[in-house]
């Protein structure tokens, strides 16, 4: 969104107004747009990677980062809240193992190289515009105030593993393609790729789980 005014010395920041159009809400009218939509934000997504590579030091995205710490600390949302605060409880042989493996998945995802991460990147952080002098809409993103840096499959995981859509594995790998054209990716790299997506997503997903009933 432009920028309106800004006080941030204050507190205060005033940006556009983007309507109340959320990708999400737009494709309940428009499902067919779907797949050009989606190619539409992966290839965005590319770009901003690209443009934000070298950030300012100053920038806050530069300061903070999904360390394994971090993802640690998402993953245990799982146990505490999806588990734990449901009533339910692991026994002492699965709780060993969950700990294992949440060890092993936080560290094989912050071993991962970090680039700008949006952080939420989904359907109802992306505001679509009708752009009647372009003949396709713009999509604006929101929402971006938890921005730092991460594994760059992140967002795509945000936006591929959406919890308020549905996509199939072939819709999913053809985004991915084209994020990586988008990106100039090897076919090695491609496949690396996937590998990471599908690493990220477990972690996400542990954490969305825990944290939709927190």
């Amino acid at each position: 969104p432009r920028v309106l005014a800004e006080d941030t010395a204050a507190g205060w920041l005033i940006l556009e107004d983007l309507g109340d159009d959320t990708l999400a809400e737009y494709l309940k009218r428009k499902p067919a747009d779907k797949p050009a939509l989606y190619t539409q934000a992966v290839e965005e997504l590319a770009q901003a990677q690209a443009r934000l590579e070298d950030l300012p030091t100053e920038s806050v995205v530069a300061r903070r980062a999904f360390d394994e710490s971090l993802l640690r600390w998402e993953i245990e949302h799982f146990r505490e809240w999806g588990v734990q605060a449901r009533g339910l409880a692991f026994s002492p042989a699965d709780d060993s193992a969950f700990s294992g493996i949440a060890d092993r998945l936080a560290k094989r995802v912050a071993s991962y190289r970090r680039g700008f991460v949006h952080r939420d990147y989904q359907s109802r952080n992306i505001m679509v515009q009708e752009r009647p002098d372009r003949g396709t809409p713009s999509l604006v993103w929101i929402d971006f105030q938890d921005a730092l840096l991460g594994p760059r499959a992140y967002d795509l995981v945000a936006l591929l593993g959406d919890s308020y859509q549905e996509f199939d594995r072939p819709f999913i790998e053809a985004r991915l393609d084209e994020f990586a054209r988008a990106r100039g990716l090897s076919t090695d790299d491609r496949i690396e790729l996937g590998h990471e997506f599908d690493y990220v997503t477990v972690q996400r997903k542990l954490k969305d789980a825990g944290r939709f009933v927190f």
